[in-house]
């Protein structure tokens, strides 16, 4: 199995590699540090024997660099099984003291662009290879603050910042399970299919950055209490790219369908609303 796992270096997604790893998958990192991506190739195959672990170089806040990453991908790779869109970033340090988001070289909310548009970029960009290795796979990690109460406002706006109201992580991650019901109904006959996962909650570097900006240490001790480690957390993740039998277009938690999902996941407009957007946004015909 060939596997593609995006922010593969850390959190989450370093812990999905290492599970496909340990089944003998040929694991792609895509990460945007290469030293920490060659540490966690050290420490994957370390722990699991398994050599066949790779980095490429991929930034989320570059549409172009997506395009790139996509284009080696196609040059070198014939065939993807297993396609995990796992990088994340909060709102920290993504906006200035009035709350105006910072914008990515692109001119789009650096939040938004990295939960959403640049996945949605990536997936479109290598749906033909897929399509090609099927029955394939896209997962796409959300979080359970998708069900928070918010909404997607298309204004396009006439700032710094193009749709300045798509900004904060939960409306990213409410669009990470529209986006994946929606390529779920569109991929239907193909042999790609689409699952969002909801990981619960997790100590991963996300929680580490926020506690370095509270400058509470002490809670480092409470969370990883309380708190899912990665490897744990990344379970639900594996189940989604190796398990047959799955619902296409659903969201998983713990190894099962989830209970706590936005009911604007069926709201066939606005994910197709969102579609259009995105396919203006990164300029795919």
């Amino acid at each position: 199995m060939d596997s593609l796992t995006v922010g593969g270096n850390s959190g989450i997604g370093k812990g999905a590699a290492i599970h496909l790893a340990r089944r003998g998958a040929r694991v792609i990192l895509a990460c945007r540090n290469a030293q920490k991506a060659q540490e966690a190739i050290t420490e994957i195959t370390s722990c699991t024997g398994n050599q066949n672990i790779v980095f490429r170089k991929l930034d989320l806040l570059s549409f172009k660099s997506v395009r790139e990453f996509a284009d080696r991908i196609l040059q070198e790779e014939e065939r993807l099984d297993v396609l995990i869109n796992n990088a994340g970033i909060p709102d920290t340090n993504t906006h200035d003291e009035d709350r105006t988001p910072f914008p990515s070289e692109d001119g789009y909310s650096q939040s938004f662009q990295v939960n959403h548009f640049s996945h949605f970029l990536l997936t479109n960009l290598l749906l033909d290879l897929l399509k090609k290795s099927s029955p394939s796979r896209v997962v796409n990690v959300t979080s359970r603050l998708n069900t928070a109460p918010t909404k997607l406002d298309f204004t396009v706006g006439d700032g710094n910042v193009r749709y300045p109201k798509l900004t904060h992580y939960t409306k990213g991650k409410l669009a990470n399970v529209l986006f994946t019901k929606e390529l779920a109904k569109r991929m239907e006959g193909t042999g790609v299919t689409s699952y969002s996962v909801d990981p619960g909650i997790i100590f991963s570097n996300i929680w580490e950055k926020q506690i370095t900006k509270w400058k509470v240490h002490a809670m480092s001790l409470i969370f990883w209490l309380l708190f899912c480690d990665e490897l744990s957390g990344s379970e639900t993740t594996v189940y989604c790219a190796v398990e047959e039998g799955l619902q296409s277009g659903l969201v998983y938690f713990d190894c099962r369908p989830s209970r706590h999902v936005n009911s604007l996941i069926e709201n066939d407009e606005l994910r197709e609303e969102l579609w259009n957007v995105s396919l203006e946004v990164t300029d795919l015909k």
